[in-house]
């Protein structure tokens, strides 16, 4: 009687080398999906990044009564990073995340938030505030405009971040065709 019992209780090795192949096969089929979780949530970060020190460009041009820039860092592209300018002067920097960048072969020319460069018939990337008013061009002018961000690894991961011709800022998401406002 103690013999059957002992015979019948635990699992054998078969049983347990079974369950833990079903467990590795889970795992690994799941992690492309978390990676593009992390991607995503990498792109939306980015993407209010963005936004957001935008209008602290805003605001702080209501605040210091000044012309304020926001300009890429380096050579004329967004993904590099943006600071934000009050005269000549850096008074804040944004170095996005290396894995999300600008999707200019999306954009028209036009678009990216660029203007022609105050004695330059080069163009810059950069956003201007002038008491408060919203993308004003160096030339006076509105700007309405879209930038598109997205994932290196997963390039169908993006998002469209647009200021409006009313100066309202949307965040849109393409692949669910939804769009928030900021």
């Amino acid at each position: 009687m103690k013999r059957s019992l002992m015979s019948n209780s635990g699992l054998t090795l078969v049983e347990l080398m079974v369950v833990m192949g079903l467990l590795a096969a889970a795992f690994l089929s799941s992690t492309p999906l978390f990676n593009q979780l992390v991607a995503a949530w990498q792109v939306e970060a980015v993407s209010q990044a963005f936004m957001h020190s935008a209008q602290r460009a805003r605001a702080l041009s209501l605040n210091e009564e000044k012309p304020v820039f926001m300009r890429s860092r380096e050579s004329n592209d967004w993904s590099a990073g943006w600071n934000i300018w009050i005269g000549q002067e850096i008074v804040f920097t944004q170095i996005p995340d290396p894995q999300v960048v600008v999707a200019w072969e999306l954009l028209k020319p036009q678009q990216g938030f660029r203007e022609k460069a105050l004695h330059s018939s080069q163009s810059v990337s950069q956003l201007s505030f002038e008491r408060g008013y919203f993308g004003q061009l160096s030339s006076g002018g509105f700007l309405a405009n879209r930038l598109i961000w997205r994932s290196q690894l997963y390039p169908a991961i993006q998002r469209h971040v647009i200021l409006g011709p009313g100066g309202r800022w949307r965040l849109c998401n393409p692949k669910h065709m939804t769009c928030s406002d900021s």
